[in-house]
């Protein structure tokens, strides 16, 4: 049994466990005492109790990590390696599935998620789906440009066209390079006209990164 104080010390890791602990077993000190001994090992030994206290329960159970391609070699042993490990040697381990996200173009040949990756597709007790999503066409990035400035596509076409060169489709890198563009008023709203513009002297000048992290960073 994980009890009320382990799962006290999982809350700033998993704020959603808190619904699971009433008033009178919450004690935010001890669980505080509690996350500052945390070590690695030893939060992933929790979170895995845990995760086998909700397979008993024989209902499935979905594990989502995204941006691997940022995770350190320490992380995704514990995760990929100690946690899943763990986890697939339960009697229940069927019902638990994993998804894991990164973006291939950021991943170096020498990244630790590659062997673990390796590792996961060679053992016997894992069956592991690939697939890869690409980046937006023209169009769709056009059709999204246009939805969101709430103007005909006609109207968004020089713009959608430098947003694509810039980020090749990209899709979070799109999203980032129009929220700036936003937050530096080059795509204002028009009181006057009620309607979307933008300086594209402005756009056509904008320099990018040449990954998402670096461009979300600066």
């Amino acid at each position: 049994s994980l009890g009320a104080a382990r799962l006290c010390a999982l809350v700033e890791y998993l704020p959603s466990i808190r619904d699971l602990i009433t008033e009178a077993e919450f004690d935010a000190t001890q669980a505080n005492s509690i996350e500052s001994n945390l070590s690695h090992w030893k939060l992933v030994s929790l979170l895995t109790c845990f995760i086998n206290a909700l397979l008993k329960l024989d209902r499935p159970m979905i594990l989502i990590l995204d941006d691997l391609q940022w995770a350190e070699a320490l992380a995704i042993d514990l995760v990929l390696g100690k946690l899943l490990e763990s986890i697939e040697r339960q009697k229940n381990a069927h019902l638990f599935f994993f998804i894991g996200l990164y973006r291939d173009d950021e991943i170096s040949v020498d990244h630790p998620l590659l062997p673990k990756l390796n590792s996961l597709r060679e053992s016997s007790n894992v069956k592991i789906t690939n697939m890869h999503l690409s980046a937006f066409s023209k169009d769709d990035l056009g059709d999204m440009i246009s939805n969101e400035l709430k103007l005909p596509k006609r109207l968004i076409g020089e713009l959608s066209d430098v947003v694509y060169k810039k980020t090749s489709g990209h899709i979070l890198f799109a999203v980032e390079l129009l929220n700036s563009m936003v937050r530096d008023s080059t795509i204002y709203f028009s009181m006057r006209r009620r309607q979307f513009h933008w300086k594209l002297d402005r756009v056509y000048s904008l320099e990018t990164n040449e990954t998402v992290a670096t461009f979300i960073i600066s």
